[in-house]
């Protein structure tokens, strides 16, 4: 659980610093944020099509704490970095599903 805890908080302080980086290089009104929506308790998608999950309640915090307005929307796995590099959404927040190598 204490890694789940560490783990989670890293992710929260790596998404803040881009976020907070990211607002001093342009004016942000609305943040794009894409994420899965089929990888609970991560991020998962409601039978009403809402995104839900742990990713969701992180975004919705660090937004309300810099002050920006996100729209959230689910992407296949497959395509969550092509479709950042080609511009559909500022940001990606989505749990991770295998441990890095050396990671215990």
């Amino acid at each position: 659980m204490n890694k789940l805890i560490l783990k989670s908080i890293a992710l929260f302080v790596v998404l803040s610093l881009c976020v907070v980086g990211a607002t001093h290089a342009k004016e942000w009104k609305t943040l794009r944020v894409a994420t899965e929506g089929a990888y609970p308790p991560w991020n998962s998608t409601e039978p009403s099509g809402k995104l839900i999950g742990f990713d969701m309640d992180v975004i919705d915090e660090v937004c309300k704490r810099v002050g920006l307005k996100y729209e959230l929307s689910a992407q296949a796995w497959k395509g969550i970095i092509p479709g950042l590099q080609a511009g559909k959404y500022d940001a990606i927040i989505a749990g991770c599903r295998s441990r890095p190598s050396g990671w215990k």
